[in-house]
């Protein structure tokens, strides 16, 4: 009889360990490789991206990008199109600035964010802004690089309305990865 107690709790104990979240494992990782946009010259990026607990984190770095005058900035944005949601993920940095002054620089941006920060006004969709980021199924998922003209430097975040929305334009991109 208390070899069949025995069983019996560790076949309970095994069911609730594989039903932790810790074990479900609900980290999906991405490498990404960037097309350029039309308004990207000859630019190139790449960077990995990682969905876990609700929230979007990981890395973009790009090559080659074109000098912008003075006020414009190169951000990043993750769009989950399914329910047209986008968070804003950061501005690029080059040389330890985000003002990028001479041609063919390179720039870096290591991301996290943990809620969505604008809706955009796809059809059929609600709005998630202050909720947990999510993915999308594949191929309804995209993360942009655009040209902003103003964002807050301490925060940072883009100035409401953004400059350049809704990002998913991708004839406005400077660098878009669809994934």
């Amino acid at each position: 009889m208390r070899t069949m107690r025995r069983i019996v709790w560790l076949l309970v104990l095994g069911l609730i360990m594989s039903a932790s979240p810790a074990a479900a494992g609900d980290k999906e990782k991405t490498a990404l490789k960037f097309t350029a946009g039309v308004l990207s010259g000859d630019a190139q990026g790449h960077g990995r991206v990682e969905f876990e607990n609700g929230a979007v984190s990981g890395k973009i770095s790009a090559k080659d990008l074109p000098a912008l005058p003075t006020g414009q900035f190169y951000v990043a944005w993750y769009t989950n199109i399914e329910n047209g949601n986008a968070a804003f993920l950061g501005a690029l940095v080059s040389h330890d600035s985000i003002l990028f002054t001479e041609d063919e620089s390179e720039g870096a941006l290591r991301f996290s964010a943990d809620a969505y920060t604008v809706h955009l006004p796809f059809p059929g969709t609600g709005d998630l802004v202050g909720q947990p980021i999510y993915p999308a199924s594949p191929g309804g998922n995209q993360i942009v690089v655009l040209v902003e003209r103003a964002i807050n430097g301490r925060t940072p975040a883009p100035i409401n309305p953004p400059a350049s929305f809704p990002p998913g334009p991708v004839e406005s991109a400077v660098l878009v990865v669809n994934f």
